[in-house]
């Protein structure tokens, strides 16, 4: 429809004479339209309804209290022809390729961790030299919170992708736009799968990370990945030190993740030659760190796809990124 207002007049019991761009003219009640809420509450002052303006700009009648008309409401009004629906149909070529985020955040991740070692190395000289360190400390501990923090992200986007891709396999003929080879993994495993994520539609924003790997490996009638056993263990102080990281609170006392994780790699260059320099978590913010968190989501992610009989999607392409999935 989207014909303009090109005239308004008002007159008495809140109705508006009105000619539109196509010389169709006649009386609509804004009464039966709106109610006199909100921003439309000064308009029940009938002298204040006969302010009313049209702007050319938007081809329809205003208020200078906020208030305006949708155009095709009134020529709806004025012609009795039904309200166009303007939803155009998407035209969308057939998804015949599936992209992966996952290798993203696993590239990321190695990236962020081989530029702490760089810094690192940096930070060690001037300490050595008794030189300050903060102007470089900042990108230093950035670059190891971005491998911690990408390297979560590789963990819970993997596990989302798998799901994903069971849940677009056609059980006819086991096609899917997917890298992963969900075949092997059975028919009676996908119905189970698609017919779990149906029921429980919101169950992959709602989960922890982990238990989205287990509840897989159980629904695909594997042994799951034992809580008091590696790569789980490291898995979970990673994603328990992502989390210290984005929620931090300040801690009197040493925390048990906090002992674990010091057990797992060096501390801070500073904090190793003055352990009460930094606090937790900055304490544990080193190059050692950042390349634990990667090689554990690693280590994670692969033991989960070696359980359920599939080559993750970034083995299948590791000679194009071998040089991007490596320690420098």
């Amino acid at each position: 429809m989207l014909k303009d207002v090109v005239v308004v007049k008002p007159l008495e019991n809140y109705q508006l004479y009105l000619r539109f761009e196509d010389d169709v003219e006649g009386v609509v009640n804004v009464s039966e339209i709106v109610e006199f809420t909100g921003v439309f509450a000064a308009l029940e002052n009938q002298e204040y309804f006969e302010t009313v303006k049209v702007n050319p700009d938007w081809g329809t009648v205003y208020w200078d209290c906020g208030a305006d008309l949708d155009p095709d409401v009134l020529y709806s009004k004025v012609t009795s022809q039904a309200i166009p629906n303007y939803q155009v149909e998407e035209k969308r070529q057939p998804i015949n390729y599936r992209y992966y985020f996952s290798v993203e955040a696993l590239v990321s991740a190695y990236h962020s961790a081989n530029k702490s070692l760089s810094i690192n190395n940096e930070i060690i000289e001037k300490i050595e030299k008794r030189e300050k360190i903060e102007e470089i400390d900042i990108s230093y501990t950035s670059s190891v919170m971005n491998a911690v923090i990408n390297s979560v992200m590789f963990m819970e986007i993997s596990i989302n992708e798998f799901f994903e891709d069971v849940s677009i396999t056609n059980l006819d003929d086991f096609k899917a736009p997917s890298l992963l080879d969900i075949d092997k993994i059975g028919k009676d495993a996908v119905k189970r799968i698609k017919y779990f994520l149906e029921i429980d539609k919101n169950f992959l924003k709602r989960e922890s990370i982990l238990d989205k790997y287990n509840l897989a490996l159980l629904l695909c009638e594997k042994s799951t990945l034992k809580k008091n056993e590696e790569p789980y263990q490291s898995a979970n102080l990673l994603v328990g030190f992502r989390n210290d990281l984005v929620y931090h609170k300040l801690k009197a006392n040493e925390t048990n993740l906090e002992r674990s994780l010091s057990n797992k790699f060096n501390l801070h260059a500073k904090s190793e030659k003055e352990p009460y320099y930094y606090p937790y978590p900055k304490n544990h913010l080193s190059h050692e760190c950042a390349k634990w968190a990667v090689s554990s989501s690693r280590k994670f992610v692969e033991e989960f796809f070696e359980k359920v009989g599939i080559t993750p999607v970034y083995l299948k392409e590791i000679a194009q990124l071998s040089r991007l999935l490596e320690f420098k």
